[in-house]
């Protein structure tokens, strides 16, 4: 029994082994074959993919360079015609520059021979000295001006200066002995001059005249000036000279003194 299986055992081994084989071979080439096409068309469909994306973005590449290219021109437009709008500009104002110029120069040279005129007129006025007055002339305190002043013997022109600027600060003389006033004149100076009983004379409103005017009046001084000015504004206008009778910065005299260059 043993040695007429055991031949058939060999050889069934060897077929079954055989048979394995072939199987194992079969199933590798069912699973191994057909595997290649599948495997090469998602790589096909890839690369398809990809050439899209790549074309796609090579078309918004030319896009963007355009559009870039576009701006760059349009940029160089706008600095070109802002750089032309500079120039000329700079041109406008070099132009009205000039202009301004010319006007400068003839105002210029206008004003130097104006004032070239004057000084000739000056000079020969100078030239021509001025006649003293004879003993017992007298001018008018309010009409005689710096020329005619020069004339009374002891004043020359600083002095005629000094007589017609405060005359102005005051508002005009209302009485001789005003002029001994003027600091530094020399002593009798009044007999020389004269005062029209009814001389007008510049008057100031005390209740609407600014701090300003008010401070630059001889007769008036800061502290006075604030006081009215406070006055004013806490109680209202003035209505005579009485109302400073109680204020101990105006003494009679002072209102003596007021009272031909104000009113209310």
């Amino acid at each position: 029994m043993a040695r007429i299986f055991s031949p058939l055992s060999r050889e069934l081994r060897y077929g079954l082994l055989v048979l394995l084989v072939v199987l194992i071979v079969l199933t590798a080439v069912r699973w191994l074959w057909p595997s290649a096409p599948h495997e090469s068309v998602p790589d096909l469909a890839l690369t398809k993919r990809e050439r899209q994306e790549v074309a796609a973005f090579e078309a918004r590449m030319r896009a963007d360079s355009l559009q870039a290219v576009r701006k760059a021109q349009a940029q160089r437009d706008e600095w070109q015609a802002e750089r032309e709008a500079r120039a000329q500009a700079k041109a406008d104002r070099e132009a009205a520059y000039q202009a301004q110029r010319a006007i400068w120069a003839a105002e210029k040279a206008e004003r130097l021979s104006a004032r070239a005129a004057r000084q000739a007129h000056f000079d020969s006025l100078r030239a021509l000295r001025p006649v003293k007055l004879s003993l017992g002339a007298v001018l008018d305190a309010n009409a005689a001006d710096t020329l005619a002043l020069q004339r009374i013997p002891g004043i020359g022109r600083g002095y005629a200066r000094a007589i017609v600027g405060y005359r102005e600060r005051l508002g005009g003389f209302v009485a001789v002995h005003q002029l001994s006033e003027v600091n530094g004149l020399p002593a009798g100076i009044e007999r020389w001059f004269r005062v029209d009983a009814h001389a007008p004379v510049r008057r100031l409103p005390l209740n609407r005249a600014s701090f300003q005017a008010l401070v630059h009046h001889p007769y008036l001084s800061y502290e006075q000036v604030k006081f009215i000015v406070n006055r004013r504004q806490k109680q209202g206008p003035f209505r005579s000279w009485q109302d400073f009778r109680n204020c101990p910065l105006f003494s009679p005299t002072d209102l003596e003194r007021l009272a031909p260059y104000f009113y209310f």
